[in-house]
């Protein structure tokens, strides 16, 4: 039954050619690698849809281009974007990791230099990142802390820890608690 050259029998009992069965192997594995080249396709690191994308972020995040229009609520937007993409874990990484990301959210969380304008002779470079700018790219690191690996890196990282330490040294102290505020009104 099967014996000639050039065809099989298959379970069903028909016939079909070997060179048929090598044609359908060749297409089905043309498609299967096709399928798989698509899904394999390398996506974007930390979570960002297309590049224009995430070099629109670095373009709006920027704050050595000199003056533009709504600068600060440009760049606010675009740290938030960047916090929506750091909300899923699985982007922490890969964002903390592109070297240009990272390298936009410490500049934004870079404290005002006190010595700025204090010199005729002296280029200051940026401006200073408004209060508001600092503090959402300080939630952004946060975020991104929560990632064992970026926080690891974090801890390692002079810019990341001087900055923090600025930041708090910033802030006014807290006023001390006052005993009788903690009580309740029931018990006075």
């Amino acid at each position: 039954l099967g014996s000639k050259r050039g065809s099989s029998t298959s379970r069903s009992g028909s016939k079909q050619s070997t060179a048929g069965k090598q044609s359908l192997q060749r297409v089905s594995s043309k498609l299967r690698k096709g399928s798989k080249e698509k899904s394999l396709e390398p996506a974007l690191p930390g979570g960002w849809t297309t590049t224009t994308e995430r070099n629109n972020f670095l373009q709006k995040v920027r704050r050595d281009l000199g003056h533009r229009d709504n600068e600060r609520l440009e760049r606010l937007e675009a740290i938030m974007e960047v916090r929506q993409l750091a909300l899923q874990r699985q982007n922490c990484w890969p964002l903390w990791e592109d070297e240009q990301v990272r390298r936009a959210l410490l500049d934004a969380i870079q404290a005002p230099d006190p010595e700025r304008g204090k010199s005729l002779y002296v280029d200051e470079g940026p401006p200073p990142n408004h209060p508001t700018i600092r503090t959402a790219a300080c939630g952004v690191l946060v975020q991104l802390a929560l990632d064992d690996a970026v926080q690891y890196e974090m801890a390692s990282d002079t810019l990341v820890r001087e900055s923090i330490v600025e930041a708090l040294e910033q802030l006014p102290p807290l006023p001390p608690v006052d005993d009788d505020t903690e009580s309740s009104p029931k018990a006075k």
